[in-house]
Parts: C-alpha cells; structure tokens; sequence
C-alpha cells in the first residue's frame, strides 16, 4: 500500500504501462498497455453491464488527481468509475485484466476519496480463469489523498471492487511494472 505518492504516478508506478479510468470522459480511458495485456475490461451487474462514471474536475492542478502521463505534468483530470446502484450487489464491480501467456507482473490500483465521502473499499483478487481468491482482501480507508494498492501475480486477474462505507466504490487507474524483486511468484493454489 503506497498513501504518499498521490496523483505522482510518474517514475514509481506504469514503468510497463497504464490505464487512467474515465480521463477522456464518458466511460474512456486513457491507456497505454504493455505489450503483454491483451485487455482491461469492467463489469457491473445493473444497467449496461459497465461501471458508472464521472469527472470530478477537468483540469486541475490539485496534486491527487492523477497525472495525464509519466512526466507528472498538469493539468489533471480528477476521474473515476464507480458503481452505485440502490442495492447491495449494486456497489460492486469488477476489473479483469486478460495476461497473455504466464509472466510475472506488478499491478497497481489507486483509489482517491476526491470529494471526501468517507469511503471505505475493499479490494479482492482472483484468479480469473479458476476465481480463486489469490490473494488477501485489502481495505482502502481514508484515501483522501490517494491510495496505492500493489499485487503481483504471473496470470490474468479480475479484481473486485466494493463499498463497504461511503456513498460508493470508486477506482482512478492502474499500473502495470515489473516484478520488484526476485523471489517467484506464488502460483495459484487449486481449491480455496
């Protein structure tokens, strides 16, 4: 978990590659995926099978917004997709990101609470072949300036997003890096 870096994505994460959620307004992102992601999808159970969007604020300088590349430059565009929907299945979404081949990889998510709802996410990581929870379920509390959550894994994942507090589960972006050490990546466990 990574609370100092904010919206600083530049030089410490998306070495490999990005996805800034929502930056070019009405659901598109602002992509650059490395050449072994094959996709990035969402999915949402209500409405159109998408997450809701928005824009917070077009061209900000307010540093938790994330940068529009790795030159941390400005301005930013405070964005994000979200699901909110009037029952509990509802403020959940999903996020799959289809690996091609087996290669160790680092992903990264962040999380900004941009107009201070007191929102409290958890995060959930699976296998997304077999959905097997891989790893432990992480809570993002308190990301008013902006949360990092990083995974490593060697396979195509689907990460689930909830609300556990707030008015909703928002997601800004991830990053894609190489693995930061040497040791192996566990590989999946059959069963759960």
């Amino acid at each position: 978990m990574d609370t100092t870096t904010s919206g600083n994505w530049g030089k410490i994460f998306g070495k490999d590659g990005y996805v800034l959620c929502n930056y070019n307004g009405a659901g598109v992102d602002k992509r650059a995926l490395p050449s072994y992601v094959s996709a990035v999808s969402y999915y949402k159970v209500k409405g159109n099978g998408e997450p809701l969007n928005t824009v917070w604020e077009p061209k900000t300088n307010d540093q938790r917004a994330l940068a529009p590349d790795a030159g941390n430059g400005t301005p930013r565009t405070a964005s994000c997709l979200y699901s909110a929907d009037a029952d509990q299945i509802g403020y959940t979404f999903t996020c799959t990101i289809d690996i091609k081949g087996v290669k160790n990889h680092q992903v990264s998510l962040y999380f900004v609470d941009w107009d201070k709802k007191r929102r409290k996410i958890s995060v959930e990581m699976f296998d997304a072949a077999t959905s097997n929870l891989i790893a432990p379920v992480k809570i993002v509390e308190n990301s008013i300036g902006g949360t990092y959550l990083k995974f490593a894994y060697n396979k195509s994942v689907k990460f689930r997003i909830n609300m556990v507090r707030g008015d909703n589960a928002v997601l800004n972006g991830i990053f894609f890096d190489p693995v930061s050490s040497n040791k192996p990546i566990r590989q999946e466990r059959s069963g759960y």
